[in-house]
């Protein structure tokens, strides 16, 4: 949840609206599902949606069911049974969904309320606080949820009707220095829902970049210093392609808390600019040279694809 920064535009935009919202979490699947539990789905009272629950399986008849959670104030739990009675091909053929069963829980949380549970998860979220969600799942009750600082695994005991859920905070991407993929970067990771900050010393080339959700200019590479020490990054690409200017942002990253630090270029170049740092800086598992899963991308858009592919395997704790 909130992974995505749309979701949290999507929260503040219907606060000025006005309007409620309903949240939509699967906490249970059997089978072939689309999506798994723990995945979200806003809703909100004029039927705006954002999040995908399955292949369209589902979506349209959850709408409906959200108002009638809105209307009587209390959660819900939906399920949504699409298996099909054998593995046969003619069953495939008629069936409506992914063969699999999903149980959806809709809770509402109103604008009066400043959406409750759900705007303080949020706020959290705006701040990079890392946090669990636990609720009770009590239908036609009034659920109880409270948040906890220590960061759990997603759980939901049955019998119990409790659901603990990470609020994970949206990734903040630092990209240190404009090269020809940075455009795409920022495309790519505007995509993928993460926020970004530009930074270089060269304004004219800073002034070209569209859609960064900031972009800092400073006179000298020396002063990405500060910014590193006043806001917290999940990963940092150094992609300026100047020498000098690609050491002081690589001795600067590596001295700062970022899980994942790659800097762009050749195994020589990286090289060299580690002899060049001496004995500055100490090299660990966060830096990656030369930057960005094995692909073969050649062009912009394939780089960029390549390095967020990467940063994101790192984020899941997956091998590369």
């Amino acid at each position: 949840m909130f992974e995505h920064k749309a979701f949290i535009h999507f929260v503040d935009t219907n606060y000025e609206k006005k309007h409620d919202i309903v949240c939509l979490t699967i906490v249970e699947t059997s089978g072939s599902t689309y999506q798994k539990p723990g995945t979200n789905m806003l809703v909100s009272s004029s039927h705006e949606m954002i999040g995908v629950l399955s292949g369209g399986c589902i979506e349209e008849a959850l709408v409906h069911c959200c108002d009638e959670v809105l209307a009587n104030g209390f959660g819900k739990l939906v399920t949504h049974d699409l298996r099909l009675p054998d593995d046969s091909k003619e069953s495939w053929e008629e069936g409506v969904g992914c063969n699999g069963l999903i149980k959806v829980w809709l809770e509402p949380f109103y604008y009066v309320e400043h959406y409750g549970i759900l705007g303080e998860a949020l706020n959290l979220a705006k701040r990079s606080t890392p946090a669990t969600l636990c609720r009770t799942l009590n239908e036609g009750k009034t659920s109880s949820a409270s948040l906890h600082f220590v960061p759990l695994k997603l759980a939901y005991n049955e019998a119990e009707k409790m659901l603990s859920q990470p609020i994970n905070p949206t990734l903040k991407l630092l990209i240190l220095g404009i090269g020809t993929a940075t455009q795409a970067l920022v495309d790519m990771a505007d995509i993928l829902g993460w926020e970004t900050c530009v930074c270089d010393t060269r304004h004219e080339n800073l002034k070209e970049i569209k859609h960064a959700d900031k972009k800092i200019f400073f006179d000298h590479a020396d002063a990405i210093k500060t910014v590193m020490e006043e806001e917290r990054f999940d990963a940092c690409i150094i992609m300026s392609h100047m020498f000098k200017s690609d050491s002081v942002y690589l001795q600067t990253a590596m001295n700062s808390k970022a899980p994942y630090i790659g800097l762009l270029g050749s195994k020589e170049r990286s090289r060299k600019i580690l002899e060049f740092l001496e004995n500055s800086i100490v090299i660990d598992k966060r830096f990656h040279a030369p930057i960005g899963l094995g692909i073969g991308a050649k062009t912009p858009q394939a780089i960029a694809l390549s390095i967020c592919a990467e940063i994101e395997a790192v984020k899941n704790q997956r091998s590369l």
